[in-house]
């Protein structure tokens, strides 16, 4: 294999390990070999607090790695070297350090030569304040120091290496993210259906599922919602396209309600409403595809949005606020007047001004736009 073809082996291996943690041991074997290196270490250090993270390694024994983690970090004579390096590129031990202090120095007389670590190469592969993620590849003094052609071989690897710890990264945060959001659509009582901008069923809530297994009711086909009549069914998916569209920046829809959907399974309406969804909301990516709507499904009047949270989000005052969280609930302004003790002209005074304030014209928009906040108040909630 001539060494043009084994550095393009090396750099797919790399890549191949991305999202897969359990690779990358034996990637940085792979690496170790290629440029004759008899260890090598691959590292997150937080020098500021002297903190080790990640901390993988081939040919160190246990005893020091522990060692590094409690005391050598304060004395490691690389630090500044590294806090300066830019991402991707190579660092020689022999280059940055002057050879006789290095070696009259605590760091390497208890730490480095017992360990027979003496010619290295390696570099920054990530910066993220105020963490850094390093690799290195040593060798013992009697090994000599690494050639041009083996410097060079590491040198075509490097950006690559750090390229990929850098999208396993952000996968790996993206996975983190969307569990925790997941987590926290299924702590809702409120069934939530997230649909991507070709109208397919990208996830389903706890509380969905469990009321689309209730007899008579909606069902996913094909990664889409249809009901067990084909007006609702068209109905939905009229209100899902404006929706949809508003989600992906093509239309201005508000979406809105699709009333009682008579359910024989659960003894009363389910109502449907749909929302377009902000696409800077990291909350829902999902599955790697961008949800542009969500479908809330509930028993009627099951919806109680909390009053305080309306009032905050939309600058509604505490009466707008209680009778906006009604009508989300499914409440005609007659019964939500009956509800707050109100007069029916006060109730009708109040929604015209919900709507001036949230920018909506009907009830059905006014209740796609409030749950559109329960989707924010999780964000917020999940970001502290």
């Amino acid at each position: 294999m001539s060494e043009q073809e084994e550095i393009i082996k090396l750099i797919a291996s790399a890549y191949d390990g991305v999202g897969k943690l359990e690779a990358w041991p034996g990637i940085l074997h792979a690496f170790t070999q290629a440029v004759g290196a008899n260890a090598a270490n691959f590292r997150a250090v937080d020098y500021h607090s002297l903190r080790v993270g990640l901390d993988q390694n081939l040919g160190y024994e246990e005893k020091y790695r522990k060692a590094y983690q409690d005391h050598f970090i304060k004395l490691d004579p690389y630090r500044r070297h590294l806090e300066a390096a830019q991402p991707g590129r190579l660092i020689s031990i022999m280059e940055v350090l002057d050879p006789a202090a290095r070696k009259r120095s605590e760091f390497y007389n208890d730490y480095e030569k017992p360990q027979g670590l003496y010619h290295g190469i390696g570099g920054v592969l990530v910066r993220e304040a105020p963490w850094l993620i390093l690799v290195s590849f040593i060798r013992c003094e009697a090994g000599g120091g690494y050639t041009p052609g083996e410097r060079r071989k590491m040198g075509s690897l490097l950006p690559h290496l750090a390229r990929a710890v850098q999208m396993h990264l952000l996968l790996e945060g993206a996975k983190r993210a969307q569990a925790l959001a997941h987590s926290a659509l299924d702590c809702l009582k409120l069934g939530v259906i997230l649909v991507d901008g070709m109208g397919r069923i990208c996830y389903v809530n706890g509380a969905a599922e469990a009321l689309l297994r209730l007899p008579g009711g909606p069902r996913i086909e094909a990664r889409r919602l249809t009901f067990p009549m084909a007006a609702q069914t068209t109905a939905f998916q009229k209100l899902l396209a404006g929706s949809v569209a508003t989600g992906e920046g093509k239309g201005v829809a508000p979406g809105g309600r699709l009333r009682c959907v008579p359910i024989a399974g659960l003894g009363a309406a389910l109502e449907i409403i749909v929302a377009p969804l902000p696409q800077e909301s990291s909350l829902v990516e999902s599955g790697g595809t961008q949800p542009c709507a969500a479908a809330f499904l509930s028993r009627h009047g099951q919806v109680d949005l909390p009053w305080a949270a309306l009032a905050a989000c939309f600058g509604l005052t505490p009466a707008e606020a209680r009778l906006a969280s009604k009508l989300a609930g499914g409440a005609s302004p007659e019964e939500a007047s009956a509800m707050l003790g109100s007069s029916i002209h006060t109730v009708r005074t109040q929604i015209k001004s919900v709507f001036a304030k949230t920018g909506t014209r009907r009830q059905g928009e006014l209740v796609a736009l409030l749950m559109q906040g329960v989707l924010a108040n999780l964000e917020t909630e999940k970001s502290r």
